[in-house]
């Protein structure tokens, strides 16, 4: 998604009024019970005023990846026990319940990594989850 405003993230954007980053969050309301941290980068001061009254903000000063997003969170979460929820901020059709269904299969089968998919009828510009034999996640490959 390319903006014409270089003020607005993209998660900033929004839908019927509400920023797609704020959907987000609203999914997880009464299911997360702990801390909430939202990763800022590009536009990420817009990003912050959005949902800094809801979650504790990290930034991601060079976008160098969703993986290094993630490691921005590493001294905020360090010594937090539980299960992590690790979300899109530009995924405003996530549901509650969704979210539920995986947690509680997560828990129910004890896992260490659980990961949703989809499978869109037409796949092209979204990356790919490769898996073995046993239908296992094998690798997350950007197109």
């Amino acid at each position: 998604m390319k903006s014409l405003n270089n003020d607005i993230s993209k998660v900033g954007y929004p839908i019927l009024g509400v920023a797609l980053v704020n959907y987000v969050l609203d999914a997880t309301k009464g299911l997360v019970d702990g801390k909430k941290v939202v990763i800022v980068g590009h536009g990420g001061e817009y990003t912050k005023s959005l949902v800094e009254n809801e979650a504790e903000i990290a930034w991601q000063h060079q976008q160098l990846g969703t993986g290094h997003a993630i490691m921005q969170t590493a001294p905020m979460l360090k010594g937090v026990e539980g299960t992590t929820l690790i979300l899109c901020g530009d995924t405003p059709l996530l549901t509650k319940e969704s979210l539920t269904k995986l947690v509680e299969y997560h828990n129910k089968h004890e896992l260490d990594l659980t990961v949703l998919t989809a499978t869109p009828k037409d796949p092209h510009g979204y990356g790919r989850i490769v898996r073995d034999q046993h239908n296992h996640v094998k690798a997350i490959v950007e197109q």
